[in-house]
């Protein structure tokens, strides 16, 4: 049976109902191990004889939507790449264990600045207008609806040459670990 509450954008599910998919949740992997939440042997036997196993269900709140509108935008453009800080604009969507979920908007005319993933790997779909890619010295073109990444320890940097706003949304996962180089493949076409 599954247990479903909608609260102020968020979304009550019961744990149990979660199934294999609740490990992606994170700390739910954790949750799942617990011997009151996980599947167990139980004493009762069905028609069969055979044991049943029962799954006690527990709660969990997860945000599950942010409106577009109630975004928090944040100017992260800087002067010393040449341009103001209202020209690249950032808003959180969601942040779940190790994930981020944002949009990264840049003005016409506008670039971001070099950076290094660390050890963040982003994937981003461009959601309006195009923008040109420099990852780890090689050039590309992204437009709308295109789809495009940075593996960990790569460098990157985002130019909108166009007069149209770029708008895209942005998922990073990070890793816990150490992460080795990944190296680049010098006969993909990354266009």
């Amino acid at each position: 049976e599954e247990k479903q509450e909608v609260a102020a954008g968020s979304l009550g599910v019961a744990a149990g109902a979660l199934g294999v998919a609740s490990g992606a949740l994170g700390d739910a992997d954790e949750d799942m191990k617990d011997p009151q939440i996980a599947s167990s042997s139980g004493d009762d036997k069905d028609d069969t004889g055979t044991k049943d196993k029962k799954i006690v269900k527990r709660e969990m709140v997860i945000e599950c939507i942010a409106p577009y509108e109630k975004y928090k935008w944040k100017n992260i453009g800087d002067m010393k790449d040449g341009v103001r800080s209202d020209n690249i604009q950032y808003a959180t969507a969601f942040s779940p264990p190790y994930h981020l979920q944002s949009i990264l908007r840049m003005q016409g005319h506008s670039k971001k600045g070099s950076s290094k993933t660390t050890n963040n790997t982003m994937i981003f779909i461009v959601l309006q207008g195009a923008v040109t890619v420099t990852l780890n010295g090689q050039l590309f073109t992204a437009k709308k609806g295109d789809s495009f990444f940075f593996p960990a320890q790569s460098t990157y940097d985002l130019s909108n040459e166009w007069d149209e706003t770029v708008e895209m949304s942005l998922l990073q996962f990070h890793y816990q670990q150490e992460m080795c180089c990944v190296p680049v493949d010098p006969d993909s076409t990354l266009a």
